[in-house]
């Protein structure tokens, strides 16, 4: 048996020595699965000492949950989406009564505006001495992630149109510009869809979760003691219609975790990117859900209609 097993180490090295050039790597499959405390009792806040460097599988109260807006998930939410869900939702429509509702709601938020800029997308005040106001709103990035404004600026139109695709929507462009553009007055008919289809999914057969399904990513924002969880990069069309069907508690692989007392190991506050005020700003934007100012008329709006 030990002669077999330094059969195989030696095997595995020679192989990983190889894929070294081209950065790859085997992993023991049992590495890379999450740590799944869906059943135990186990608080989020030290989930991270269970489960050491793995992804953490937890049960969670949508009512702790931001949205990639900065809305909170809670039962009277004004998220966009949540909101044009739910309230089509009630009406009891039938399908394409109910596609029509939500894309209505959809487009009138979309009518109001967007942020003119990056900062104004993060809810803070242009710096005249930074560079952060001159970048656009869908460039913006934390001051806890490894990716930088000019990152950003390439990334994410390849990622719309890679995205868009999956969905059937194609983007022919390659200018980044006409990309976001092309996105924005065109791609809400294709999340409408998918909103239509999980809504269907959900109600036939709950909400699933796993490799074949996918995972609602959370990042866990930790202040004083206290957390609260964001969508991450994966699953906030399913995260919106559980939301919007009453759900309460949903399963989310936590995929980052980001600690206010840590600010000053930020990667965009090391590299001077954001000041410590602004990424304190940032933070409690999210922490306490204040959504930025661009949603203001919508919120007007729609608390009258509460």
């Amino acid at each position: 048996m030990g002669y077999l097993l330094m059969i195989k180490n030696s095997i595995k090295f020679s192989v990983n020595s190889f894929l070294s050039k081209f950065n790859l790597k085997i992993v023991n499959l049992s590495s890379v699965k999450p740590y799944n405390i869906i059943d135990k009792d186990i608080n989020p806040l030290s989930a991270q000492y269970h489960a050491g460097n793995k992804k953490i599988l937890t049960n969670i109260n949508l009512s702790d949950c931001r949205t990639n807006r900065w809305f909170s998930m809670s039962n009277n939410t004004l998220d966009p989406a949540i909101f044009a869900v739910r309230e089509s939702l009630k009406k009891n429509l039938n399908s394409n009564d109910l596609y029509e509702n939500i894309l209505s709601l959809l487009n009138e938020n979309l009518s109001l505006g967007l942020p003119k800029n990056a900062a104004e997308h993060l809810g803070i005040e242009p710096d005249l001495n930074g560079k952060i106001h001159t970048y656009p709103w869908w460039a913006a990035v934390n001051p806890w992630d490894n990716l930088t404004f000019d990152d950003q600026l390439k990334i994410y139109p390849i990622e719309v149109k890679k995205n868009r695709a999956n969905n059937g929507m194609q983007i022919v462009s390659d200018d980044s510009n006409e990309i976001v553009r092309d996105d924005i007055e065109n791609s809400l008919p294709s999340h409408v869809n998918q909103y239509k289809k999980l809504i269907e999914l959900i109600k036939e057969n709950g909400f699933k979760q796993g490799d074949k399904f996918g995972y609602v990513n959370a990042e866990l924002f930790i202040a004083n003691n206290k957390f609260c969880w964001k969508i991450g990069d994966e699953g906030n069309h399913r995260a919106t219609v559980a939301a919007a069907l009453g759900m309460t508690k949903i399963p989310v692989l936590i995929t980052k975790i980001i600690r206010l007392d840590e600010i000053d190991y930020w990667p965009n506050v090391i590299n001077g990117t954001f000041k410590k005020d602004q990424a304190i700003k940032i933070f409690y934007n999210i922490f306490d859900a204040k959504p930025s100012k661009i949603y203001g008329q919508w919120i007007k709006r729609k608390v009258q209609h509460l």
